[in-house]
C-alpha cells in the first residue's frame, strides 16, 4: 500500500513525538525517582532526630535514660503501614524489628543519621541514628517505604502518555491540514507544469499561500515557464525557416537514418521520385532502386562526402549531380540532388552558339577574302570576270550584315534593350502590311500569300515587335513552301488570348526537330538553309520577342503536310486612349 504524503508527514511526525516524549519521559522518570528519593530520606533523617531527641527527654535532668524505658517509648509511637520504628543494642540484639532485615555490623557511634544499606528491588529505605542510654548505647532505625514514588512515576507516565495522544492528535489535524494545503499547491504546480509542457499559452503557475510560503518556487516555475516558452518559440521559428528554405530549393533533399531510412524529403526530391506522398519511415532502396543511389550510399561512411553526375531515368531524362555527405548530430546522411540539366543545355548551346558562329563568319569572310583577292591579281583587268567577283563580294556582305544585325538584335532583346510599347491595334492590317511588304517575293515563286484574318481583330501588341515576327514567319514559309503552293495566316480566339497561325505547304518539321528548332543557328536541313540564305537566327528573334509581349511560340505540322508555325498574344483590355499611350512595358 503506498503512502500518501500526508500520512507519510503524520507518520514521520508521531514516530519523532514518540521518541522525543519518550526520551524526556527517561529523563524526567529518572529526575524525579532521584528527588522523590532524596524527598523520603531527608524525611526519614528528620524522624531518627525525632526519635533520639525524644528518647532521650526521657531521662529528664537526672541523665540518659533506661534502655526498656527508650524501648517501650519507641514502640509506643504512633506510625502507618509505610512507615516502621526499629531498635537494636550496640551488640546487635534487636528490641524491635523492621520490615527487612537489620545489616549485619557493629553500631555507628556517629551521632549524626545514617543511611542503612537495603538488599538490591527493596522497597524500603530506612535511616539509623545513635541513642545514648544508662546502659549502652542504642540505635534506632527508621524505615519509609519507597512504593509512593513509583506511583508517581506512573502517574507521570500516564501524564505523558494523555500528552503524547493529544499531541499526535493535534499534530495528525496540523500535518493533515498542512498536507493538504501542500498537497493542492503542489496539484496546482502540477497541472501548471502538464500546461506549460503541452505549450498552452499563458499557462503561469499562480501564488500559492501566504508570502515566505512557496514563494519561491512559483517564481522558479514561472521564470522557467517564460524561458521555456522562448525556446520553443525561437526553436519554431527556426523550423519554420528551415522548412521554408527547404521547400524553396529546386534540389532534392533527402535525410537518412543509420539504416537508410528516409527522416526528411522536401518538395523537389518528391517531384523528382514522383511521389504523392512523403515517404518518411520508407527505405530509400523502396523509393528507388537506382544502383548509383546505393552506391553513392556505400562510398559514404567511408569518404565522408561523395558527388557524382548521372544520368536519372524517368518521363524526362535529365542531368543530375547527386551529393552525399554524414549529419553531425547523428549516424544518419543527407543526399542533395541537383538539377543540371539546363546547365548542361546552355553550356551545350553557347559550345555550339560559338561553332555556328564561327562557321557562319567563316564563309562569307572566305569568299569576300578570296574575291578580294583575285581582284587584286588581275581580275579587275577582265570586266566579265571582275563583275562575278563584286558580286560575290556583295552577297557575302550582306549575308554578314543580315548576321550581324540578326545577333544584335538577338543580344538587345535578350538584354532587355528592346523597349516594347504594347497599343491597340488590328491584327487584319499588320498581316496584310506584311504580305505588301513580301508580295513580290512570293511572286517570283508564285506563291499565294492569303490573309484569313478577319477584318477588326484586336491585339496588344509592340508595332514593331509584331512587325518582325510576321515578317520571319512569313518569310520562312515563302522560303520553304513548293512553287505554286500557298502561305496562310489565320487566328482563332482561345479564352482572353489570340493565336496567330502561319501555315504553309512545305516539307515540314519532324517532331523530333519542333522543340529546338526556336534555338539559335538550329537548322533542320544546315545545307538547304544555307543555300536559302538563313542566317539561324529568325525563329530565335521571333520566340524571344513574342515571350516579351507575354505571349507562347510553337510549332506543328499542317494537313496533308507542311508546318504551322503559331504564337499568342493577349486581347487588349477596356481602356481610354491616354492609357493606352501612356503604357509601357519593360523588356526585363
Amino acid at each position: 500500500m503506498r503512502f500518501g504524503i500526508s500520512r507519510r508527514f503524520l507518520a514521520i511526525g508521531a514516530l519523532c513525538a514518540l521518541v522525543a516524549v519518550l526520551w524526556v519521559g527517561g529523563r524526567l522518570g529518572g529526575l524525579m525517582r532521584s528527588s522523590l528519593g532524596e524527598v523520603l530520606l531527608g524525611r526519614l533523617r528528620a524522624e531518627a532526630a525525632w526519635l533520639r531527641h525524644g528518647a532521650q527527654g526521657l531521662g529528664g535532668g537526672g541523665g540518659p535514660p533506661g534502655t526498656d524505658a527508650v524501648a517501650a517509648w519507641v514502640a509506643a509511637q504512633p506510625h502507618d503501614a509505610d512507615t516502621v520504628y526499629a531498635l537494636r543494642t550496640a551488640d546487635g540484639r534487636m528490641l524491635a524489628s523492621g520490615p527487612v532485615a537489620w545489616p549485619a555490623g557493629p553500631a555507628d557511634d556517629s551521632p549524626e543519621p545514617r543511611v542503612l544499606p537495603q538488599p538490591e528491588g527493596s522497597l524500603w529505605r530506612a535511616v539509623a541514628i545513635r541513642v545514648p542510654t544508662r546502659d549502652g548505647t542504642l540505635e534506632a532505625a527508621v524505615f519509609g517505604r519507597a512504593i509512593h514514588t513509583d506511583e508517581a512515576l506512573q502517574r507521570l507516565y500516564g501524564l505523558l502518555g494523555l500528552l503524547v495522544v493529544i499531541g499526535l492528535g493535534l499534530a495528525g489535524a496540523a500535518v493533515g491540514h498542512t498536507s493538504r494545503v501542500l498537497g493542492r499547491a503542489l496539484k496546482v504546480m502540477e497541472d501548471s507544469a502538464r500546461n506549460i509542457v503541452a505549450l498552452r499559452g499563458g499557462s503561469r503557475v499562480p501564488r500559492l499561500g501566504p508570502a515566505g510560503e512557496l514563494g519561491g518556487l512559483p517564481a522558479s516555475l514561472n521564470a522557467l515557464a517564460d524561458s521555456f516558452e522562448h525556446t520553443v518559440a525561437t526553436l519554431g521559428t527556426e523550423r519554420d525557416r528551415f522548412e521554408a528554405v527547404l521547400e524553396g530549393l529546386s534540389d532534392a533533399v533527402i535525410a537518412l537514418d543509420a539504416e537508410h531510412r528516409i527522416t526528411l524529403v522536401n518538395r523537389s526530391a518528391m517531384y523528382l521520385f514522383e511521389l504523392e506522398h512523403p515517404p518518411v519511415g520508407r527505405l530509400l532502396i523502396e523509393v528507388s532502386r537506382l544502383p548509383i543511389l546505393r552506391e553513392v550510399l556505400e562510398r559514404i561512411p567511408r569518404e565522408r562526402s561523395v558527388k557524382v553526375e548521372v544520368d536519372w531515368p524517368g518521363r524526362r531524362r535529365r542531368r543530375l549531380l547527386v551529393q552525399g555527405g554524414t549529419l553531425r548530430a547523428s549516424e544518419g546522411m543527407v543526399l542533395v540532388l541537383q538539377d543540371l540539366t539546363a546547365l548542361r543545355r546552355l553550356e551545350t548551346v553557347r559550345r555550339d552558339f560559338v561553332a555556328n558562329v564561327s562557321h557562319e563568319l567563316r564563309t562569307p569572310v572566305g569568299v569576300i577574302l578570296a574575291s578580294a583577292e583575285t581582284l587584286l591579281d588581275g581580275a579587275l583587268e577582265d570586266p566579265a570576270a571582275a563583275r562575278g567577283f563584286v558580286d560575290a563580294l556583295h552577297r557575302n556582305a550582306e549575308r554578314l550584315a543580315r548576321l550581324v544585325g540578326d545577333l544584335l538584335d538577338l543580344s538587345r532583346i535578350e538584354a532587355g534593350q528592346f523597349q516594347m510599347k504594347p497599343i491597340d491595334l488590328d491584327l487584319h492590317d499588320a498581316v496584310e502590311h506584311v504580305i505588301d511588304q513580301l508580295g513580290s517575293k512570293g511572286e517570283r515563286k508564285s506563291i499565294l500569300l492569303v490573309n484569313d484574318v478577319p477584318m477588326g481583330t484586336r491585339v496588344l501588341a509592340d508595332p514593331k515587335a509584331i512587325d518582325q515576327v510576321l515578317v520571319n514567319l512569313t518569310d520562312n514559309a515563302i522560303k520553304y513552301s513548293p512553287e505554286g503552293s500557298r502561305v496562310r495566316s489565320f487566328v482563332t480566339v482561345d479564352g482572353g488570348r489570340v493565336r496567330v497561325q502561319i501555315e504553309d505547304n512545305g516539307p515540314g518539321i519532324e517532331p523530333a526537330h519542333r522543340e529546338r528548332v526556336f534555338e539559335r543557328f538550329y537548322r533542320v536541313d544546315p545545307g538547304r538553309s544555307r543555300d536559302m540564305g538563313g542566317t539561324g537566327l529568325g525563329l530565335s528573334i521571333v520566340k524571344h520577342l513574342v515571350e516579351h509581349m507575354g505571349g507562347e511560340v510553337g510549332v506543328e505540322g499542317a494537313a496533308p503536310h507542311g508546318a504551322r508555325f503559331y504564337f499568342t498574344l493577349p486581347l487588349p483590355v477596356a481602356r481610354s486612349f491616354d492609357e493606352a499611350q501612356s503604357s509601357r512595358v519593360s523588356v526585363q
